[in-house]
């Protein structure tokens, strides 16, 4: 692989990433914009967001899941591992 060509998928990868974590709701603790909607946001084609996302799930960085209403109707959830952050994990300095 050239270097061109790995800067440009691992390019996919952060924009799906960095897209993902602006979906993200903290009301529910995860982002679940459609795949059609980060395809479109982002500016990639469809069978780019699918890969970056697969590679996001494979190295671990984001879990996807899925949402059925009583509808039966399904969406793709993506909870953002590290993301969120405690007040209390969050050391206090006195000076």
């Amino acid at each position: 692989m050239n270097v061109k060509c790995f800067f440009d998928l691992f390019y996919s990868y952060i924009k799906v990433y960095l897209y993902l974590c602006m979906r993200y709701s903290s009301k529910y603790d995860y982002a679940f914009p459609s795949l059609d909607s980060i395809s479109r946001e982002c500016k990639m084609s469809l069978r780019k967001v699918k890969s970056s996302i697969k590679w996001l799930v494979d190295e671990g960085i984001i879990l996807k899941g899925k949402f059925k209403d009583a509808k039966k109707y399904a969406n793709n959830i993506y909870y953002i591992r590290y993301l969120r952050i405690e007040d209390e994990e969050i050391s206090k300095d006195d000076s």
